[in-house]
């Protein structure tokens, strides 16, 4: 679990900068045990509370946890000598903490003077 919370602290920092904090909430999915949700501060209010955190200084990311065994055993894998980790991130959370996008239905109305403001 620890490598888990290193590589989504690293990506997180990677993502929104090194001042983000990176916190993990104890949850269930089915694939994984343990699991948890990952949060991290808001990078809009620097975790104060703004309306994108609704004023909890939090943001959550994704979901997270450590490949369950029995995963891998209908993978065909050993679990005593394999094991993983998996997470998962929408690309459009991803834009809507970094880019401070109020709004997810945005991203599908293809709205041409919104979505240039992505281009590089």
């Amino acid at each position: 679990m620890a490598d888990l919370k290193g590589t989504i602290s690293y990506f997180a920092k990677a993502i929104f900068g090194d001042s983000i904090k990176v916190r993990f909430r104890p949850s269930f999915f089915p694939f994984t045990e343990p699991s948890a949700e990952a949060d991290c501060s808001c990078p809009i209010c620097k975790g104060k509370g703004c309306r994108m955190c609704k004023n909890t200084g939090w943001i959550e990311i994704g979901g997270c946890g450590l490949v369950n065994p029995k995963v891998l055993e209908f993978a065909g894998l050993d679990p005593n000598e394999w094991q993983g980790f998996a997470f998962g991130f929408g690309i459009e959370r991803m834009a809507i903490i970094k880019y401070g996008i109020e709004d997810i239905r945005l991203f599908s109305q293809n709205d041409i003077r919104f979505l240039r403001q992505f281009e590089q």
